[in-house]
């Protein structure tokens, strides 16, 4: 593709076909200094539906936040699950306990020390990334003082955890914490799988587990798992609004839906009612993108089109020389996907 001259306009990001798009959060990760270019994404069958989605105008588009509902301010316990592989606890959203706001996760009845609150963070996390991971804890029975342990679970089962942070809680007291954490294999056997993340709140294990010392409820808040937002496509978790996406040149229909690839509280933008194979969503880039730089693209892509049973998906860089000249075009990369199948794709594009 030829890239545009300084001071060149520039257009969008559009991917095509009925598909899902669930990306991670370094869509395009600026590799090099170096414009101006325009993207769009061409693939095959027009009139079905596809999805994206990004950041909302409101919200601080200098981080990622990957937690859903951390702050419990929408009085439900959306996004909270009990950790993978233990008896499950009582996960209950409380405005009788809070560290700020109007309500907090009491977490209750925990059957081992490594019952507790949990998020999927599945598709999130990528290794060699550090994460900030922060929250307030309190708990109001047992010992005078108690370590909790903020553990990540990257793995089918415990032998794949990590101690992320460690909480020293004060027994009816509200404590903050905060710490970072790099994302890691445990050890060559026990890899880390960015695509099996949880995240929770535990006690320290020990073999005789006392109610009372070791097995204590509390209360979460404000919990949050954040990283650095280096993505040039802006916040593309998904959880809080459309942000940069549009309709490429207003054509097809783009909204947010659930589930995404995280599950049924994850959020994945949706594009419906096209007419035309390139129809779909776009971001404009405008000065962002740098002649000579290399990017990184990453996504997860879905559609659920009973025929064909396999579609390639592909993502493409559009680029002119100002309002009049004839566009260019150049391929970032491309996907075979399965019908009703999330699929992942990864390209790298100078």
């Amino acid at each position: 593709m030829k890239l545009p001259a300084s001071g060149s306009d520039m257009k969008s990001l559009v991917k095509s076909d009925e598909f899902y798009n669930d990306a991670e959060h370094r869509v395009f990760e600026e590799q090099a200094a170096s414009g101006k270019v325009k993207t769009y994404n061409t693939a095959a069958n027009a009139g079905e539906p596809m999805v994206v989605s990004a950041g909302d105008g409101n919200v601080d588009t200098s981080i990622i936040e990957l937690v859903t509902n951390g702050n419990l301010e929408t009085g439900e316990k959306d996004g909270w699950i009990t950790t993978p592989g233990e008896k499950a606890c009582n996960l209950e959203v409380v405005d009788t306990e809070k560290a700020s706001g109007t309500y907090s996760l009491y977490v209750s009845g925990r059957p081992g020390t490594g019952s507790g609150a949990c998020q999927n963070l599945s598709g999130k996390m990528e290794v060699g990334k550090q994460y900030t991971i922060s929250g307030q804890l309190k708990y109001t029975e047992g010992p005078e003082t108690k370590n909790f342990l903020v553990t990540v679970q990257h793995g089918k089962n415990y032998e794949y955890r990590q101690n992320a942070v460690t909480i020293n809680a004060k027994k009816g007291e509200w404590v903050k914490f905060k710490g970072t954490w790099t994302a890691k294999d445990k050890s060559e056997q026990l890899a880390f799988d960015p695509n099996n993340v949880h995240i929770f709140v535990e006690t320290d294990w020990t073999a005789e587990q006392d109610p009372n010392n070791d097995l204590m409820n509390y209360y979460l808040d404000d919990f949050s798992v954040t990283i650095p937002n280096d993505n040039l496509a802006g916040d593309s978790s998904f959880q809080n609004g459309l942000g940069p996406w549009v309709p490429f040149e207003d054509h097809a229909k783009v909204e947010l839906v659930q589930p995404g690839f995280g599950g049924a509280d994850d959020k994945c933008l949706k594009v419906s009612e096209r007419t035309e194979n390139w129809h779909g969503p776009a971001i404009v880039f405008g000065e962002k993108m740098k002649p000579g730089s290399t990017y990184i693209l990453k996504a997860r892509v879905k559609y659920d089109a009973a025929s064909p049973a396999q579609q390639t998906i592909t993502f493409t860089m559009k680029g002119t020389k100002g309002e009049l000249a004839d566009p260019s075009y150049s391929s970032m990369a491309a996907v075979t996907a399965k019908t009703g199948e999330w699929t992942e794709v990864t390209g790298r594009w100078t």
